[in-house]
């Protein structure tokens, strides 16, 4: 499972307002984006949005997300509410790299811009410890060093 965190700058004191706007996602259709998990964090100023994908290419699923219209309806109403990290209406999403079909340069007929993951406030998971699973190291895409755990997260040691 694939975590990735999107941090966005919020307007002072529209928390309440956030809050119920969040309530518009469309969880419904989020499975056929690749999404398959979603949290939400809010307060001091921050709004994040950790999103969970079994998709081991996460540049894909993102793309569905953005492209989701439910997605954008659900977008429309947040946007107000943030000040920076939200991508405009009309902008489509793109991967920041070559490997992708139409990484960098993808030109959407309906978008007159591109923004890519690169540009976005995206954190993926560094370190995690858990009391049962001891600690792992999950950069590099989960890929890391594992330290009394493994990459998932479980006991490595025997029972």
């Amino acid at each position: 499972m694939n975590r990735i965190a999107w941090v966005m700058k919020i307007r002072e004191g529209d928390e309440a307002a956030l809050r119920e706007a969040q309530t518009n996602m469309p969880t419904d259709v989020l499975q056929g984006t690749g999404i398959y998990g979603m949290e939400t964090f809010l307060g001091s100023g921050y709004y994040v949005l950790v999103l969970e994908s079994g998709d081991q290419d996460f540049q894909a699923t993102m793309r569905r997300f953005f492209d989701e219209p439910g997605v954008q309806g659900y977008l429309d109403k947040v946007r107000p509410h943030v000040e920076s990290g939200l991508p405009e209406r009309n902008v489509a999403y793109a991967a920041a790299d070559d490997k992708h079909v139409s990484g960098r340069a993808l030109e959407s007929q309906t978008a007159p811009h591109t923004v890519t993951s690169a540009a976005l406030p995206l954190a993926a998971s560094a370190y995690r410890w858990t009391a049962a699973g001891g600690t792992t190291n999950t950069g590099l895409g989960g890929r890391g060093a594992v330290q009394g755990g493994t990459t998932h997260g479980g006991s490595a040691r025997p029972s």
